[in-house]
């Protein structure tokens, strides 16, 4: 990213991608918004602010916006493309009136997408375990893998126990395939219990290493007051205000 290695290339090509990805969900706008509301801690508000940050974040709303009178016109537009917005403003609704009960779709999908995200960023994380646990003392390694072993067991044990082990979401992952649910009688095979105790304990070991990685990002981005720190603190407001602004609307 042209945030940290100076090259510009690198940070359009994230940007086309995050573009790219507003046309297959609108949910990736909440890309731009973060990235509108992190990137002044590495460019300012000048004129860098105005053309890496503020430009693409107002061309990606006016596009999609566009988009759905484009479907609309010729009569392509599906009938539940403003579902999640309507979701979502329903929420805020209830929330502005405090009816807390809104908060129960919200909480469900950010433990729904909290799992997935640990699942399927497992191979990476796994590949960063050894240096989340070491450079420490001995109190220290036995502290995070303590952390581990404990939240992937609790985790585990807890969704097995109310019967919410993975899939969660119903519409995602279904039996031993990706996508939307078959009708009845589709032949498709049915996976065992089993199965997804182990991908849920999969899934949990994920979210704990994922948390021990924004947790080291966080307090060295407190710590730091150089270079590096910025940088780190961008990373971290970016991460969290990705998630924020996805979670509300990340619900079937």
């Amino acid at each position: 990213m042209r945030l940290d290695t100076g090259r510009d290339r690198l940070l359009w090509i994230g940007l086309a991608a995050a573009f790219a990805a507003l046309f297959v969900r609108q949910l990736a706008l909440a890309v731009f918004l973060a990235f509108l509301v992190a990137s002044p801690l590495r460019l300012g508000f000048g004129r860098r602010w105005l053309l890496y940050a503020m430009s693409p974040t107002l061309l990606a709303c006016i596009s999609l916006a566009a988009y759905s009178r484009v479907l609309a016109h010729f009569g392509r537009l599906p009938g539940m493309y403003y579902l999640k917005a309507n979701s979502l403003n329903n929420s805020i609704q209830d929330l502005l009136h405090f009816r807390l009960g809104a908060l129960k779709p919200a909480l469900r999908a950010a433990l729904m997408m909290f799992m997935l995200a640990g699942l399927f960023a497992l191979p990476l994380l796994s590949a960063l375990c050894p240096s989340l646990v070491s450079g420490f003392e001995k109190g220290g390694r036995n502290l995070r893998l303590g952390w581990i072993v404990g939240f992937t067991c609790v985790v585990t044990a807890a969704l097995a126990a109310i019967g919410n082990l993975l899939p969660m979401s119903g519409n995602i992952i279904e039996d031993f395939r990706m996508g939307i649910i078959s009708p009845p009688g589709s032949g498709l095979p049915v996976a065992p219990k089993a199965y997804w105790i182990v991908l849920t304990t999969g899934a949990a070991v994920g979210l704990s290493l994922l948390v021990l990685v924004l947790f080291n990002l966080s307090t060295a981005a407190i710590r730091e007051r150089d270079e590096r720190g910025a940088r780190l603190r961008f990373r971290v407001i970016f991460l969290v205000l990705t998630g924020v602004l996805y979670t509300p609307q990340g619900t079937e």
